[in-house]
């Protein structure tokens, strides 16, 4: 794992983090919104009833009926958030904001997440891969997935390759700025650690007008094609591997 720079504080790691990370907002202590708010241990807990009204939010905005389609893409939206911010602010700085569903909150605005709300200014600082992926699965992500596949069906395989895409997304935001080598090498030994994200995705360098990026190649399906105006997004284990690089190097390709 990279050095931890400075000792920076969970404000500060964060801070460095989310220019690469769009779409992400992050603010510290109790949530003030007039948006609804979903503690993650509310999430992971069957009995509160914040997983199904999340994932009807979501199924409605989406323009689908409530069903394990519309809770895929959700979940994974909340993955997005909290394993992109996981994983890109480790390489970025060796250290990561304290991410356990005790900590954890998510507003969301029109179906979809706005804004996690982390209630301390805590951080784990210099965690090897299996505290890093531990923070995140255990008590956390694990038991949201098995609580969205009780709730509606998903498959538990199908929401691990959500979490597994998600912390590659945090990976290849950032890899540029640390070096492709060193973030492949990172994202690889970072889905091994567990072996509930082994085998979903495979990491790989493409060339291609000039330019060299890192890609991820997933092994299911986030169920985007099923949503209104939804298809299959470029890495999509739907698509073909050729199919997949030739979608990511279109996005190289110069813009006019």
């Amino acid at each position: 794992m990279p050095g931890s720079i400075n000792e920076l504080d969970a404000v500060q790691i964060v801070d460095r983090t989310l220019p690469y990370l769009a779409h992400h907002d992050v603010r510290f202590g109790a949530p003030e919104t007039d948006d609804h708010v979903y503690p993650a241990v509310e999430l992971c807990d069957p009995a509160s009833g914040a997983a199904r009204k999340m994932i009807e939010a979501h199924c409605e905005m989406r323009g689908l009926p409530f069903c394990k389609e519309g809770a895929s893409l959700i979940f994974q939206r909340y993955c997005h958030r909290l394993c992109g911010l996981a994983s890109a602010s480790a390489l970025l700085t060796g250290s990561v904001p304290l991410l356990t569903s005790g900590n954890v909150s998510m507003s969301l605005a029109n179906g979809t997440p706005k804004t996690m709300w982390l209630a301390e200014n805590k951080t784990i600082d210099n965690p090897n891969f299996d505290a890093l992926t531990a923070m995140l699965l255990d008590g956390h992500l694990l038991e949201m997935a098995s609580n969205w596949k009780h709730i509606v069906g998903p498959g538990i395989r199908n929401l691990h390759g959500n979490i597994a895409a998600s912390l590659a997304l945090g990976v290849r935001k950032v890899a540029d700025q640390v070096g492709l080598e060193k973030a492949k090498f990172f994202g690889e030994e970072l889905l091994a650690s567990r072996k509930e994200l082994r085998g979903l995705g495979e990491y790989e360098i493409i060339s291609a007008y000039g330019k060299t990026g890192l890609f991820f190649h997933r092994r299911s399906c986030c169920h985007w094609y099923a949503a209104r105006n939804g298809k299959y997004c470029s890495w999509c284990s739907k698509r073909t591997k050729q199919e997949r690089v030739a979608a990511f190097q279109n996005q190289m390709k110069p813009k006019g």
